[in-house]
């Protein structure tokens, strides 16, 4: 089915395009995550997903403690299927 990313205090739903990030998708919308590497190393762009699956290429900016309480990096995180965030 079609990728989404929804954001959940926003009340914004986005259609992702193929291989879109979930920074792509919040920028695209006109939401603003603060962003430094770009490389899913600072951590910088952490959030908080609520619901659905990503793919994470992160070079080590989460903690295990972090991961464990629902976070992913936008910059480096593609949504698979409807993904929701507490943006």
């Amino acid at each position: 089915g079609p990728t989404c990313v929804r954001f959940a205090r926003s009340g914004v739903e986005h259609l992702c395009a193929p291989g879109e990030t979930l920074l792509d998708a919040a920028r695209n919308s006109g939401l603003y995550i603060p962003t430094a590497c770009q490389q899913g190393i600072c951590g910088t762009c952490r959030t908080v997903k609520l619901s659905g699956d990503v793919v994470i290429d992160d070079l080590g900016g989460l903690s295990l403690q972090e991961k464990a309480a629902g976070y992913v990096l936008a910059c480096c995180s593609r949504p698979q299927g409807t993904v929701c965030l507490d943006l």
